[in-house]
């Protein structure tokens, strides 16, 4: 005879369910390790990346430096720069202004014929000119007129206003008198 032998299990539920368990969670372990192995690999890609920025920041800083250095050696060449400049625009009128009155010098010397003898010869800063003077004769006196009549002295001057007065005798015989000039230099 044969028996028939049936096993009866009760722990097969429960062992199918602890698999599937197992199974879940090794599945969830693996993946925490691929989460954190990807969290790692972005960590050090981070602190790679921290330390390229670093020192790239000490490259720029270095080029930073030099820079100021090299602007600092040229500020003082440009302050020179400036002050000449400066030095220049200053120095234009008043070479200007020499030139203007070499030319009325020059003017007022062709006025005076041969004879005039000039003192207290003065120059106001409206640009008359102002002096005393003798002759020893009325002739030179009278070509002295004859002069001051002139519209143009130079090609560069023209008289605007000429003025003659105290004409007096002196005891020695010669004529004394004052004079008041002014003269424009063409282009004023």
């Amino acid at each position: 005879m044969m028996i028939l032998q049936t096993t009866i299990n009760f722990l097969a539920k429960k062992q199918a369910e602890y698999q599937r368990r197992a199974k879940r969670l090794l599945v969830i372990q693996g993946a925490a390790f691929a989460i954190l192995g990807v969290y790692i690999l972005l960590i050090g890609g981070v602190f790679a990346y921290s330390l390229y920025l670093t020192n790239q920041k000490k490259q720029l800083e270095g080029e930073i430096q030099q820079v100021s250095s090299q602007i600092q050696k040229q500020s003082a060449m440009e302050a020179k720069y400036v002050f000449i400049k400066t030095k220049l625009k200053a120095l234009v009128p008043v070479l200007a202004s020499q030139r203007k009155n070499q030319d009325l010098m020059a003017a007022v010397l062709t006025l005076l014929p041969p004879g005039v003898s000039v003192k207290n010869f003065t120059v106001n800063e409206d640009g008359k000119i102002s002096f005393s003077a003798e002759v020893a004769d009325f002739q030179t006196f009278n070509r002295l007129l004859t002069n001051l009549k002139k519209g143009e002295v130079t090609p560069k001057v023209r008289m605007q206003l000429a003025k003659i007065g105290s004409l007096n005798l002196s005891s020695d015989g010669n004529y004394g008198f004052n004079v008041i000039l002014e003269l424009v230099t063409k282009g004023e």
